[in-house]
């Protein structure tokens, strides 16, 4: 399957990744499966901050835990940090 990954506010991860935007091959039709991926193909650390706040093809929301969420082929995902604030 393969992904278009966007990220936003995510610059620690821009050197690692190669870029803000970029075309993930991958088994499987999860985003856990995305998830696991990219763990394995860029370490853990990515891993864990890219399952936050996730947004498929610009009009629906993936909360990081929902990993059994099956994706299409062609998808795209925005990825936006958590922000806190009051």
């Amino acid at each position: 399957m393969k992904i278009g990954l966007r990220l936003y506010g995510f610059d620690e991860l821009v050197p690692i990744l190669g870029g803000k935007e970029l075309e993930i091959q991958f088994e499987g039709h999860t985003y856990g499966d995305l998830i696991h991926h990219l763990g394995e193909k860029y370490g853990d650390t990515v891993a864990k901050l890219l399952r936050q706040q996730v947004i498929r093809n610009s009009r629906q929301w993936i909360p990081g835990n929902e990993l059994g969420f099956l994706l299409e082929d062609g998808d795209r995902l925005m990825f936006i940090p958590m922000m806190g604030g009051g």
